[in-house]
């Protein structure tokens, strides 16, 4: 059966509340609008344009999140119009500013004063009301692409609930993420906001098995919504100009290289990377060869650089550009001989879809969502099998025509992703929560 908000002919509209914590918390940084940055950002646009759904934003995480979301929105002229919850009076959240002013504790210096009003503070941000209750009642849709979702919209029975999943790494490789305990207890109190009755959406169907494993979630509450990207920001790049410019920009020498980009962190297997792209140039004598890492620095990357610097000969073949603006991206990517993606586990798996929308050809991992995304029009290798890797790299170098027919088929896979699709996904997932109501 059809529901009515969905019906082009009805006069009600889906009342979706859309939580933009992770937009306020992290807009400020150039490094924080990573791949999970660009998916909320997107759907929040993206949902904007249904003229069906009547959309408003919550930023429920924190008085923080509340705080920059507001300024997030002053600033994102793509969202202008769109409402924020406030969780009571615009009196009370000046009220709160001053509170947050006054005890800020960095503004002092003093150990024994800065952990008292530590204190304090996480006693403010423990107390803070996430979303006023009254402000749910007729929403139709709270969805959270990010962080928990709030206690208060568990008690609207009839309002459908959905959280985006993006990987369990924090559960699966705890080993791979920094400040250890912080984080996983953090997530776990994520995750834990999935109730019987809410709804999950996994970017991958890999994501959504290793949910389903660690959850009792039953898997009719997922739903797979797929990512995708930017057209307008990733795409084949023929101005030999434009590729030169961006080159240059970031240090990169003329001649061929290699190109990874992501984050600087242990579970994208890095150094595992660096070690075959050193033997593959010195067993086969390769003069020109150069391999160029695009990313911000996460945590644990000093092994990275220790890798670079006690490799013989890698320390002059290896161009570490750190954050590179979105606007140089597709000239990076098209210019590089292949992309590289050994990572260790992936929820989906971006960079590799925008290389291949990008018409470059990909070596990445057969491992998690990788082969979802990648399918055969890339190679696939084991992330620990260094004879594997350099096996892949010596191919893409010295044929020419392996390389040309990766790129046409990394095209073509490309196209199979789309933001139109996540969005149509989304709306779909919605549709049934609210058929199931």
């Amino acid at each position: 059966m059809s529901n009515p908000f969905f019906s082009a002919e009805s006069s009600e509209p889906m009342r979706v509340i859309y939580d933009i914590s992770l937009l306020g918390l992290n807009h400020r940084a150039a490094d924080g609008r990573g791949g999970v940055f660009r998916t909320v950002e997107t759907l929040a646009q993206r949902l904007r344009e249904v003229p069906e759904c009547a959309l408003t934003f919550s930023a429920t995480q924190s008085y923080k999140a509340l705080q920059q979301a507001q300024r997030y929105l002053e600033q994102a002229t793509a969202l202008q119009g769109i409402p924020l919850l406030l969780p009571y009076s615009r009196t009370g959240i000046s009220l709160g500013r001053q509170i947050e002013r006054i005890i800020r504790p960095t503004r002092f210096q003093q150990p024994v004063v800065r952990r008292g009003l530590s204190a304090i503070y996480n006693r403010f941000e423990d107390r803070f009301p996430r979303v006023a209750p009254q402000s749910l009642v007729s929403a139709d849709i709270f969805h959270s692409p990010f962080y928990a979702i709030p206690p208060q919209a568990h008690n609207q029975r009839r309002m459908q609930k959905f959280l985006t999943v993006y990987d369990l790494i924090p559960i699966l490789f705890p080993q791979y993420v920094s400040n250890n305990a912080v984080v996983i207890a953090s997530f776990k109190a994520i995750l834990a906001s999935l109730r019987p009755d809410s709804w999950a959406l996994c970017i991958s169907e890999s994501a959504r098995n290793d949910l389903c494993a660690y959850l009792p979630i039953a898997l009719e509450q997922t739903r797979i919504t797929y990512l995708a990207a930017d057209p307008d920001l990733f795409y084949p790049c023929t101005d030999p100009t434009a590729i030169a410019a961006a080159q240059r920009k970031y240090g990169i020498p003329a001649g061929p290289y290699l190109l990874s980009v992501n984050t600087l962190a242990p579970h994208k297997n890095m150094e595992h990377a660096l070690r075959a792209f050193a033997r593959l140039v010195q067993e086969q004598a390769i003069p020109d060869l150069c391999f160029v890492l695009v990313g911000a620095r996460g945590w644990d990357y000093s092994t990275i650089f220790d890798t670079i610097a006690h490799t013989p000969g890698l320390a002059a073949r290896v161009i570490v550009t750190g954050y590179v603006a979105d606007g140089d991206l597709a000239a990076l990517y098209s210019g590089a001989l292949a992309f590289v993606y050994p990572s260790l586990y992936e929820g989906f798996g971006l960079p590799p879809l925008e290389a291949m929308q990008c018409g470059v050809p990909v070596v990445t991992s057969n491992t998690a969502a990788l082969p979802e995304v990648v399918g055969a029009a890339g190679l696939l290798v084991d992330p620990r099998d260094e004879d594997a890797l350099c096996q892949a790299l010596w191919t893409l170098y010295r044929d020419a025509d392996q390389r040309a027919a990766l790129a046409a088929a990394g095209l073509a896979r490309a196209r199979r992703f789309s933001w139109d699709q996540t969005l149509a996904q989304t709306r779909a997932a919605y549709h049934e929560a609210l058929d199931a109501r």
